[in-house]
Order: C-alpha cells, then structure tokens, then sequence
C-alpha cells in the first residue's frame, strides 16, 4: 500500500474552461438578437408574400376583364356578318353568280385571264369587270351595310368586305382588291372547309388601321356551298378602350406598372412602354398556363421586375386565338415599405440588447398581425371589394405600410368609379345621338333608318317563323289645307297627336314610324293569316274616328292607307316599302279615306297615272290646250246671252283628250293653277274680240278651281 496517494490535475483547454457569465450573456444577447432578427425577417417575408398575392389577384381580375372585354368585341363584330351570310338577297347574288360561272366554257381560263389583268391594272384605273362589280347591287349593299355600323358606332368597325363565289371569283367589293381570284388561297380554302376563318392581326396599308381578317363561308339553305365573305375586323378603337380600363394601373399607387398586350405568335398588339408594335416579344412570355410569377434578375438600367401573364379563354370564335395581357411591375416600388421595414428591424437588436428578448417578442406581435390584416385585406381587394381598408392602428413603419396600402385602395377605387362614371356619361350621350339619327324629331317616333332595320329583322324572324309580316303605309288626307287654313304649329300639333293616337292602338312590339310630312309607316309582325289584315286598317281608321280639337275647333280628318304583307307582295324591306306606298297611292286615287291592299295590277295603274302626268306638264309648257265655247240661250226667245269657255287638250299624234282624263290630276298636282290661268286669259281675249265684233259683247262663264281660289294672289293676277 503506497504511503500517500497524488490526485492528478484535470487537463484544461481553451474550450474546456468554464464558461463566464459574460460569455453566457453575450451568447444569449445574441441568440436573442439572432431570434429577433429571424422573427422580423419572418414578418417581412410573410408581408412581402401577402402583397405579391394581392398584385397577384388583383392583376388576373384586371387582365381577365380586359380580355373579356375584347373578345366581346371582336365576336360582336364577327356576328354581323355571320348573320348576313343567311341574307337571302346575298344567297340570290351569289347563286346567279355561280350559274353564270358554271356556263363558261374554260372557266379556269377565263378566271385566270380576268385575274392577270385585275392584277396588272394600275391604281385608280378600273377594268371593265372591276366596273362590273363595283356597280352591282350587292356591292352597294355591303357598302350600306359598312357605312350603317360606322354610323351606328362612331367609328369604323369594317376595313375591307368582299365577297367570292365558289369558284373564288369576285363578285362584290367595298373597294379594289388585290386580286380577281381567291381559292387559291389559304384564307380561302380554310372559310369554305370550316366554315369560319381568323387571321392574325395585321397593319392594313390600304385601310390604314390595324385589323384582323375573317373568312366566312356563305350556304344556301340546302345548306350547300355558295360563296366565302372576307372581312377585314378594324380594332384600334378596341385596343383604345383596353388603354382607358387600364389607365388605373399606372395611375394607381405603383406608377411604375406596365402592361402589354401580345398575340399567339408572341407579336406586340399594345404596350404602354416605348416598343414598335408587332416587334416579336415572346421571350418576355412565361411557360403556358393561365397566370405567373416571374422574378427577372438585374438587367442593366433595369431593376427586379414582377410580371404576371394571363392568357385569353374563349369557348367562342376566338378559342384559337391565344392573346395574352402581360403586367409588369418593379419590385422597388412595391416593395419599397417592406425594405424599409426590414431596415429598421435590423437596427432593433443593436439599440435594444438588454431587452432583446421582450423587444423580440413585441416587434413580432406588433408587426405579425398587421401584416396578416393587409394579407386579409389585400386578398379581398384583388377578389373585387374596393371598400376593404386596413384599421391603421399605429404610426411605425406597419402603420406606414398599412397607410400605403390604403392610400393605393383609394386611388384604386377612386379610378374604377371615375371610369364608371365617365362610361356611363359616354353611354348617355352615345344613346342620345343614336335617338336623334334614328327617330323624328317632331313625334319622337322611329325614323325611315330605323323603320328599315326593324322591318329587315322582323323578316327575318317571320321568314324562320313562317309568320306574316305587314307594312301599313298612311297619308293624311287634304293635310295641306290644315298648314295653309291654320298654319304650320297646329299642322305640327295635329301630327304629335296622330302619332299618339297610332301608338296607343298598337302593340308595345309593333312599330310606329313617321317618313316625313304626313306620311306614316305602321310594322306589324307575328301575323297569322292574311284574314287578320283588315282589322289592322280598322284599327287605323278607327283612331282618326274621333275628331283632333283645336281651340275648340274641332277637325275631323280622314287616312288613305295602303297595305302590302311579306311574303305575298314582298321578300325584302325594299320591296314591301314601295308596294305599300303604290297601294297606298292608290287609295289616294280613288278620294282617299280608303285602305288599299298592293295588287300586282297596281304598278300598271301607277304607271299610266305617271304617264299622264309626265304628258300633262309638257302640254301646259307648250300651251297645248284650246277652248270650246258651250252657247247659252234664253229658252223664250232662242237668244244666245252668254257662253260657258270649256278647256280641251289637243295632244299632238293622239287627238283630243277627254277633260275626265286629266283635269283630276292637274288638281292633285296644282297643275291646275296655271292652265286655270291660261283659261282666263284666253278668255278675256275672246270675250274683247267679240265685243269689238259685236255691240254689247257676250257673257263669258269661266270654271274656276278651288285650288285657284287658294292662291293668295289669285285676284291681282
């Protein structure tokens, strides 16, 4: 057993050393500042996501409605000519076009040879087919049918329309086009194999707006192959109302915004940057999808950019079309409060080591929950509430941020209701305008314009119903003598008061019109049978039973109408028009007060009237009269006391025409006041021969018109 026993030292390193208290408190100062600053970079992340979300939502409203709005547009405008592609004058044109076509011998040839001079033929020249074309119906049509629109809409919605048979030919056009033939042609071979045809947009030299083509082909209802309708779709004033609902974005709290609106191909359409339409921009385009977010590293003069791309869905037309709106934003400005944020943050644990722990704790309470209410709020302002505000609660850098946030939601909304007014005001006054171009001005009902249009729709329906349709023309009976006895303002309230009248005997759907002067045209649709079209002219008639009063005086007046119905007397708005008024010129032949139903035996009534009409004027310009004189005799004595100067006309090559030929209509074309006239003087020159002749002269009775008697000059003449 050893005498004493040594305890060996422990061996001590650096590291083995007890630790000091001021090694622990500057550990755990550290610690804390290190929890402090991981929970205020938490806090700003969890900010920095809330509000990309918000840009986020917010952004994909805006785009989808954009979008929208524009597709709207463009099928709106593709509808017009859809719906004309069943137009059965189109249908007729382009049947006869192909008929004739099929009769040429060497077709292709022919083709060919009119093409190649089509082609070689300078500007503002015009070959013999081009004048051919130009000049027809159907070319004028669809010009009426182009200037219509741009009226209808206050701008052009049209560039080019032209129309090819089955054999590609031209058969109408608005102006020249590029060639005679077509069905070589891509376009071409696509409308007439599905039907419909898009392009892409493209700058049109000779519309001088930038367009979009369309191919439409047209069948007949046998649902064969008629022809194809090209379409050059115009959408700049498009492309302007997408600049106005986007004008929110750079005046909105980040002015730095930019968007830009890209084709399918990745060409430029629109873009609030300073870049060339159509330049190809489609490395700026995320991977397919509906929406992104792209974070794009530093480019040079350029920061840290947010874009969001949100891409066109159609179940339409323009299913293909695949447009996309791209938003750009620059993280600088967005994020600018949460940078600001974050400086702070990491200035907390230097200035506040000793409370580390409790300051930690209450900068991650006080910044925490406010940024989940901006989170909460900005994600109920992108799904569309504009009313939602943070509740600004403090005045730190939260705060700051929370103000930010509101002061971008006011502006916001403050935009969209600016802009709702300002559509809403532009709408009221478009409707103004299109009710003063489409309405009388005196009754305030429908115009000859917009009489047209709804008489053009209700054939269609009626056509597809098999329904009758009926055109009422009225003219007031002697409504002259009202201007002339009572002047023009009881005239004027007499017609307000027949339109009243007219209206309250008609359906809300019927359509009452004034053509101008006392000429009304009544449209009535949905008729069954052709027995129900007397009743209509009762119901006329029975409106002017009860006498119109003026300052007591009442005046009772009388209608002549005429009447003709699709599809006995006419297929189209035109023809039924003119059938109606010659049925009621008619009516006005026979003394008015009367309706007359359109008889093809009409137009050789009308005929003859104008005939003599035309005759008669001639005759008074060449003094083709003469007159007999009918001898009065006392029946006592046998003496001759006066004679009575009857007017005859001696017709050179047809003889003498009876008086009941052509007296009735010098009256109602006041051809009467002159030859009236010449009666007198011819007269008076007899009756100064005699005298000279014959002491004492002889009495001269002359006949003299009411018409005559109106004439305010009449005695001084």
């Amino acid at each position: 057993m050893p005498l004493f026993f040594v305890r060996p030292h422990p061996v001590r390193g650096p590291f083995l050393e007890p630790m000091k208290i001021s090694r622990k408190l500057t550990i755990g100062f550290l610690a804390v500042a290190a929890l402090i600053w991981a929970v205020g970079f938490y806090a700003v992340a969890v900010s920095r996501r809330s509000l990309e979300e918000s840009i986020i939502q917010s952004s994909i409203a805006f785009s989808n409605h954009v979008l929208d709005m524009l597709e709207q547009e463009l099928t709106d405008e593709v509808d017009i000519f859809r719906e004309y592609s069943g137009d059965v004058l189109l249908r007729n044109a382009l049947e006869e076009s192909n008929r004739k076509f099929e009769s040429i011998g060497a077709r292709e040839a022919y083709i060919d040879r009119v093409d190649r001079e089509w082609t070689s033929t300078p500007d503002g020249a015009l070959t013999p087919v081009m004048k051919e074309v130009l000049g027809n119906p159907l070319s004028k049509e669809i010009r009426k049918k182009m200037d219509f629109h741009a009226g209808k809409h206050g701008h052009r919605v049209f560039g080019e329309v032209f129309i090819t048979n089955r054999y590609g030919a031209v058969v109408a056009f608005s102006r020249r086009t590029a060639g005679f033939r077509h069905n070589d042609e891509a376009w071409w071979m696509e409308a007439a194999d599905k039907g419909l045809y898009l392009g892409d947009a493209e700058y049109d030299e000779g519309v001088g707006n930038y367009s979009m083509p369309v191919g439409i082909r047209v069948d007949n209802e046998r649902g064969e192959f008629l022809g194809v309708i090209k379409v050059l779709l115009i959408f700049d004033e498009v492309i302007d109302e997408v600049e106005e609902l986007g004008a929110y974005v750079s005046k909105g709290a980040f002015e730095t915004a930019q968007y830009m609106l890209i084709d399918d191909r990745g060409r430029l359409l629109y873009s609030t940057r300073d870049r060339t339409v159509f330049e190809d921009v489609s490395d700026l385009l995320p991977e397919r999808g509906d929406s992104y977010l792209v974070r794009e590293g530093d480019e040079e003069g350029e920061g840290e950019e947010i874009s969001i791309a949100v891409r066109m869905k159609s179940e339409g037309y323009f299913k293909d079309l695949d447009w996309t709106l791209l938003v750009e934003y620059e993280t600088d400005e967005v994020f600018a409060p949460i940078k600001k944020l974050q400086r702070t943050i990491m200035l907390v644990p230097l200035m506040m080591t000793a409370l580390a722990l409790a300051v930690g704790l209450l900068i991650s309470r006080s910044i925490s929950r406010p940024l989940m209410r901006l989170r909460d709020t900005a994600a109920a302002l992108g799904e569309g509430d504009l009313s939602a505000r943070i509740e600004v609660t403090t005045k730190d850098e939260t705060g700051e941020l929370g103000e930010t946030f509101n002061h971008m939601a006011d502006r916001l909304a403050e935009t969209m209701e600016s802009r709702d007014r300002e559509i809403a005001e532009r709408r009221r006054s478009e409707e103004r305008v299109r009710h003063m171009a489409f309405h009388d001005a005196l009754t305030g009902l429908p115009n000859r314009p917009l009489f047209i249009d709804r008489l053009e729709l209700a054939i269609g329906r009626g056509r597809r119903h098999g329904h009758i349709v009926a055109v009422l023309f009225l003219d007031i009976d002697r409504f002259k003598m009202i201007n002339d006895t009572l002047g023009h303002a009881t005239g004027d309230e007499v017609l307000r008061e027949a339109a009243r009248r007219l209206s309250a005997t008609h359906r809300e759907y019927d359509t009452v019109a004034r053509f101008g002067g006392d000429e009304f045209v009544i449209l009535v649709e949905g008729i069954k049978s052709t027995h129900d079209l007397p009743r209509l002219t009762d119901n006329v008639f029975s409106s002017f039973a009860t006498p119109f009063t003026h300052l007591g005086t009442e005046i009772f007046l009388t209608v002549s109408i005429g009447v003709a119905a699709f599809p006995s007397d006419g297929l189209d708005a035109e023809t039924l028009l003119k059938n109606g008024d010659i049925a009621m010129y008619q009516s006005k032949n026979e003394g008015g007060n009367k309706a007359r139903f359109f008889a093809p035996a009409m137009n050789e009534s009308i005929s003859r009237r104008l005939d003599m009409e035309n005759r008669l004027r001639k005759a008074v310009e060449r003094e083709e009269f003469f007159l007999h004189y009918q001898p009065q005799v006392t029946a006592s004595t046998g003496e001759i006391t006066g004679v009575e100067a009857l007017v005859r006309w001696q017709e050179p090559g047809k003889g003498i025409v009876p008086p009941n030929d052509f007296i009735h209509i010098a009256e109602d074309t006041g051809l009467i006041v002159k030859i009236g006239g010449w009666v007198i003087m011819e007269a008076c020159r007899a009756a100064l021969a005699w005298q000279t002749a014959r002491p004492g002269g002889l009495n001269i009775a002359v006949n003299i018109s009411t018409r005559q008697l109106r004439e305010k000059d009449f005695v001084s003449s």
